[in-house]
């Protein structure tokens, strides 16, 4: 399987705005958890509490067992367009990504209704307090 990311630190409630919601068990809460797209899931004959196995991203070319907690959907869809993803605790994406304390991208959904200039001034102030920089806004 290959590897995705996307990680929320204890909840997924951004999923809803994001198109990507849970249809089966619940979110990863523990480093071995993960959540794996439902078109993934049904060709590996996969149910929540089985063992999945993720290949990493990782120099050793390895890969780990985990526990997986939950199936999502995107949108009315399996998986976007044939991709395979995995969700993980925010630790645990840092680990499998060998970058332990970065992260590369966020994905930020806003309620309806939301101004994109105030959206993006909001953003902009967050970024440069953690140092981060803002490279695309649609």
């Amino acid at each position: 399987m290959k590897r995705g990311g996307f990680s929320k630190d204890d909840h997924f409630s951004a999923f809803g705005q994001l198109a990507v919601h849970l249809v089966a068990g619940g979110a990863p809460t523990q480093p071995n958890d993960v959540v794996i797209d439902k078109h993934s899931a049904d060709k590996g004959h996969y149910v929540v509490g089985d063992q999945v196995r993720i290949s990493a991203n990782a120099t050793n070319g390895g890969s780990d067992l985990y526990r997986l907690t939950g199936i999502v959907k995107f949108g009315s869809v399996d998986s976007p367009l044939g991709a395979t993803l995995s969700f993980f605790t925010q630790d645990t994406a840092q680990k499998v990504l060998t970058a332990p304390g970065k992260v590369t991208s966020i994905d930020v959904a806003a309620t309806p209704g939301t101004d994109q200039t105030v959206l993006l001034s909001r953003l902009r102030a967050a970024l440069v307090e953690t140092a981060w920089r803002l490279v695309r806004f649609q």
